[in-house]
């Protein structure tokens, strides 16, 4: 079967959701990485696949969606359809659905609107006290937001090991991804005890399931140490290949927690080792995802699409 194309941008909570969703449902999923800050999603080819020229996007063999909880719900009904990551009970979906624009509509946005101005304010210069007045009162409404996010969150696992009762669903990616993101801009999540060890309990789960095809460690540059990092970038070395559409294909083998020559693996929890966005060309890898997979074969495609 050929592999659904999946257009993400690795920072992004909304990508990595999907990626996780693809890839715990063993989804043959051929990874896309887009450069926002070059503005690859901006390129012709790029908006007249997608008009509102986001990420994530996949395009299943000529069926193209974006919006990330629309495509996680997708790949559920026609690729897994009996998985009880997304229940087939009426009652039970419609809570996963529910979680889902939970996240989209409360968590998400609340922590969005409190990280990044953050960061922001922190790079500008605030020349007067009424503007940094200002600041802080809107910092203060913010962070109440997503504080009122969290604890309804937490409310719910007092009694549950995940979202939905004690499995894993579509909900728990997405929401673990936007938490991620909150903890990324240093939100300290210990305060809610439940959802803390929730958080910590997903990490151990997923986080072998993020990582990216890396053909050239001295070409990409760490967004999320940029973002946490106020004026401190990686100027890494460039060969001279600014080819957007150059292609590097592989056939994945599992190997959580670590890196070799052709990924570099998520791993917050040893070496805060963070995942990258290539800074020179849009990097492509097949995917068959198989925890017992030991096959490794290498498919180098130098051609232009």
């Amino acid at each position: 079967m050929k592999p659904i194309d999946l257009y993400v941008a690795p920072p992004s909570p909304t990508s990595r959701a999907v990626i996780i969703a693809a890839r715990y449902m063993h989804i043959n999923v051929k990874l896309i990485i887009i450069d926002l800050m070059k503005g690859e999603q901006k390129e012709d080819w790029f908006v007249k696949m997608n008009p509102q020229h986001c990420l994530p996007t996949i395009n299943d063999n000529g069926f193209i969606l974006w919006e990330s909880r629309a495509i996680m719900t997708y790949m559920a009904n026609k690729y897994a359809p009996n998985n009880p990551i997304y229940p087939m009970d009426p009652k039970q979906r419609g809570r996963v659905d529910c979680l889902l624009q939970y996240d989209l509509n409360v968590l998400n946005r609340a922590i969005t609107d409190l990280m990044i101005p953050l960061r922001r304010s922190n790079k500008m210069n605030q020349k007067n006290n009424q503007r940094q007045s200002s600041t802080k009162f809107l910092n203060t409404i913010k962070e109440r937001k997503v504080n009122e996010a969290l604890e309804y969150l937490e409310s719910i696992l007092i009694n549950n090991h995940y979202l939905i009762d004690n499995h894993l669903t579509l909900a728990d990616f997405s929401v673990y991804c936007s938490l991620e993101f909150a903890e990324k801009y240093h939100y300290n999540l210990s305060r809610y005890q439940n959802l803390h060890q929730y958080f910590e309990r997903l990490k151990q789960i997923l986080c072998g399931l993020l990582y990216f095809p890396n053909d050239n460690i001295g070409n990409l540059d760490t967004r999320w140490i940029q973002l946490n990092n106020d004026n401190n970038h990686n100027n890494n070395n460039n060969d001279g290949n600014n080819d957007h559409h150059h292609r590097y294909e592989h056939q994945q083998q599992q190997q959580p927690l670590s890196s070799n020559n052709n990924y570099l693996l998520y791993d917050d929890n040893r070496n805060n080792q963070l995942t990258f966005e290539s800074t020179t060309a849009t990097s492509t890898a097949n995917f068959d995802f198989n925890l017992n997979s030991n096959n490794n074969n290498n498919n180098n495609n130098n051609g232009h699409n």
